[in-house]
Formats: C-alpha cells, structure tokens, sequence
C-alpha cells in the first residue's frame, strides 16, 4: 500500500494553532499537510465531495501522521489585525511544580507503516536530539521526545491494525530505556479515524452503514449527516466528517480501545521502565488534537479559502453538534439556552471521557494531557467552540498550545488567570515553540521560565514539522539562543525571567 503523506501538526498533535489563523488567516502550520479526506493510503482519486475510503483488498498500514516534505499556503494577507505588541512585564512564579519537568520536541518518526524499522527509525532520531544537547536531563528535568498515535487505528476489528500500534508503543519505550530520554505521545483521537465509523453514504466503500450517520455530526435537528470536516487547524483542509463526540458507539470504541489496547500497551512499557529504575522517562500523553466541535456559519469572513471550499462542495456553512446535543437530551422544541456553551460542555466531555478511560486504564492522571487553543476572539470560539476553560477536567491536567500570538502575545497572563481560577493545577503546553510570532521580543530562556516557573511540568516543541508554515512556526526552535535555554533548563539551573 502506498505510504499516506500527511501535513505536520504537532501537537500534532496537529498544525499551527487556530488562533494563529485568525492573525495571517492562513493554514495551520502543520499536528499536524494536507490530509487526504480519509487516514488510510490509497491511490484513488479524490473526490472533493465524498471523502476517499480504503481498499479492503490491500493490507491495512497506520496512516503516518507526519510528513516533512509537505507544503502549505503562504499566509494570506490579515483579515483580523494582529494586536500591537505591548511592552512585556515580568511576571511573577504564581505556582510551583512537583514531579519532572519534560522539555519534549515532536520528531517526524516513520514507523506507521508495517513495513518499517520501527526501532531503528526511533532510535536514529532520538540519538540525534539528543546529540543537540548532550545531555538528557535529570530525575527532575528530562529532555523527552514525542510521537503520534492514529489510535482509532488500532482495532482490527474496524481496520486497524492492533498489532503494529502495539509494537509501536513498545518500541518508544525501549529506545527511552536504552537512550536514557523520556517518551510522550499525542493521540489523534477525532480527525482520523475509520471509514467504519463515518461512512453512512457510499455503498460501493468499505465501512458503509447507514448507522453510521449516529456517529457523525448533524447539520440540524433532523439528523442531517456531514461528509467533510474543514479543518482551520490542520491547514485549511478538507477532512473525513466531524466525529457525534458522545455517540454510544464511538464511546464504546473509546473504551475497547483504551482498556484492551492503549492502557495495556502503555502500562507494559511503564513497568520495563520501573524494572530499570526509570519510571520517571514515561513523559505522558495529550488526549487529542486541539479541542474543536465546529461551526461554519461565520467560515467566508473567518477563512475565505476553507468558504471557497465549501461552497465548491455543496457544503451547508451551518453550527454542527446536533448529533451530540440530541445525545443529551435537547431536541427542536426543547433547544440549549446556550449553544456555544453547550457545545463547549461537549468538547470538554470529550476529553474528559477519554482521560476517564485512561485513568480506569491505569494510567495515572498526573501524566495526562488535555489540548485546547486558548483563544478570545470571537470568530474562532465561535468556530471550535472550545474556549480556555474546556482544557480542565478531574481525569487530566490542562494543556493548551502556547505560541506568543493572538491572547498570548505578550505573555501567558490569560492562562495563569484560567489556572488561578482552577485551583493552580499541574499543566503542560501540548504545543508550543519559543519563535516569536507576531513581533513580542522574548528570549528562549524567558519563553521556558514563563511556563516552568508557573506550575507547568511539560512543553511540547513542534520540532518536527518540515512543511513551510511549519518552519516558519518553528524556525526559532534550534536557534543557539534556545539551544542554550534548553541546556539550562536540562542541568537544573534557575530560568529567569
């Protein structure tokens, strides 16, 4: 089978975040390339209306979720006017952190396909990372580094490939063993996921069903079904269909694969660490891409290109999440007082059902990871539904993408008042890179301080993006500067601010 070339977002973990969007209104740089509508490789012509679905007479391969030869768009002029950066004031260290610390940088691993030298494209990488530093870290502060799991891609039983994702897993923790450096995976937990679920339209595809409309999202009370997600987040593409996030199968799903495959596979690997005295390299893992549950009624003015898009297939530019409102019990003539409130209660359910799983799994909560786009601009809250808060849950610490653009420009104020608010939990930043996007000068070293000296036990570099936008998104990662930051931070030395 042909090998998938899929646009970078790291976390995935998925592609420039959708706040980033609204200040160059371009694509994601990115968890995360162009995705075809579907995650599994094919030859096939595809079909801008009906998303391409497997060839069951090939054998199943993981779709790659990394590609580092894709290309994205240069970004298009602004329509939302980037703010003027403002003077940076220094604030102070409003929590302190127990445990490690991770410094995490995604790597572009090609082990998806069944074929691959899982352990020996892991361990080539890894080695060079680590070469950049020379050091991996101590008990207190580790250098880790960070693949994607396609996990809805694990059960043979609609597709997967059980088997491979297994050893994927226990080949991370093995060069973590051997290299000495921690591992920490990003879960693609709802834009790729099995024609099986979502095909309710094609009989002449495998997957079809027409029960399938139950697990996609809905145009209207009625149950009108989608066939395209149109991803702001991972490049202004067109995606298999928006997933019904509390669909009773879709959960039933979640919990075989978390409880017979994931949780397994994890909690074996993190005992060959603890038979080694190395329990501490198990980094942890980000429940999902960035959170989002989307609606289109405002896509011409948000995003001209994804509009355009839509308006070539025929696409309804509409609210989605009926599918899960009607779940919950709300119907026409008994709607939500709230519609966005709502939806982003579904978001954050989402993520917490997953992190719930995991949790009854075996994985302890302090190593999981929430992902959300803290954003406060109108236009894109209305799109993902997501707003900062839907990043907190009692399964998992809170994670949000960190860039310095749109709220966090000129600091992570809006997150250190979003976690005051919260009690000041543990949290990490599931995607992140020190360059200084819209302008605000700040040095590595600060960058690092503002998230460690505030409570934060994980960054996650987007370090394995190769697309255009994604070297413009991380072009600062392995600038001497940040290089020196990160050795200071690795020997235990204090960051300052």
């Amino acid at each position: 089978m042909g090998q998938m070339k899929w646009l970078l977002i790291l976390v995935p973990v998925g592609a420039v975040v959708g706040f980033l969007i609204l200040y160059f209104t371009g694509p994601h740089a990115t968890t995360i390339s162009t995705l075809p509508p579907t995650p599994i490789s094919t030859n096939q012509e595809i079909n801008h209306n009906t998303p391409t679905q497997p060839d069951s007479s090939k054998s199943v391969s993981i779709p790659a979720p990394i590609s580092t030869n894709a290309e994205i768009p240069t970004p298009a002029p602004t329509l939302v006017p980037a703010p003027t950066p403002k003077p940076i004031s220094t604030p102070k260290p409003t929590a302190s952190t127990n445990g490690t610390q991770y410094l995490v940088f995604g790597i572009p691993a090609d082990v998806y396909d069944p074929g691959k030298d899982v352990h020996g494209n892991l361990d080539k990488l890894v080695t060079s990372l680590i070469n950049r530093f020379d050091t991996t870290g101590d008990a207190k502060h580790r250098l880790g580094f960070m693949i994607v799991l396609p996990v809805w891609f694990a059960d043979s039983r609609i597709g997967g490939n059980q088997g491979h994702v297994e050893k994927i897993i226990k080949e991370a923790f093995a060069v973590a063993k051997e290299r000495n450096v921690a591992v920490y995976f990003t879960l693609y937990s709802f834009t790729r996921w099995p024609a099986q679920m979502w095909n309710w339209y094609d009989a002449s595809q495998p997957g079809y069903s027409l029960e399938n409309k139950k697990n996609v999202e809905w145009t209207d009370w009625s149950g009108t079904p989608t066939k395209n997600r149109y991803s702001l987040q991972e490049g202004e593409t067109r995606m298999t269909p928006v997933m019904c996030y509390n669909s009773s199968k879709v959960l039933s799903e979640i919990s075989h694969i978390t409880s017979k495959i994931l949780g397994p596979a994890i909690l074996r690997g993190t005992a060959d660490l603890k038979s080694a005295g190395k329990e501490d390299l198990f980094g942890g893992i980000t429940l999902s891409e960035e959170l989002s549950l989307d609606d289109y009624s405002g896509i011409d003015k948000l995003n001209p290109t994804l509009g355009a898009m839509m308006t070539t297939d025929g696409a309804l530019k509409t609210r989605l999440g009926y599918c899960a409102l009607t779940n919950l019990g709300y119907s026409k003539d008994k709607p939500p007082a709230d519609y966005p409130a709502a939806l982003a209660k579904v978001n954050q359910d989402y993520a917490t059902y997953w992190g719930k799983q995991l949790v009854q799994a075996g994985i302890p909560k302090a190593k999981l990871y929430t992902h959300v786009a803290p954003a406060l601009d109108a236009a894109y809250l209305q799109y993902t539904n997501a707003p900062t808060d839907t990043a907190f849950n009692e399964y998992s610490n809170p994670g949000w993408t960190t860039y310095l653009a749109g709220p966090l420009a000129n600091g992570l104020d809006v997150l250190y008042k979003a976690l005051a608010d919260n009690g000041n939990p543990t949290w990490g930043s599931t995607e992140s890179s020190p360059t200084n996007i819209t302008g605000t000068s700040v040095k590595p070293e600060t960058f690092l301080a503002w998230h460690y000296n505030h409570g934060a036990n994980l960054i996650v570099m987007n370090a394995a993006d190769g697309s255009a936008g994604g070297q413009g998104i991380g072009k600062s990662i392995w600038s001497s500067a940040s290089v020196a930051a990160y050795q200071k931070f690795l020997s235990g030395a204090q960051l300052q601010e």
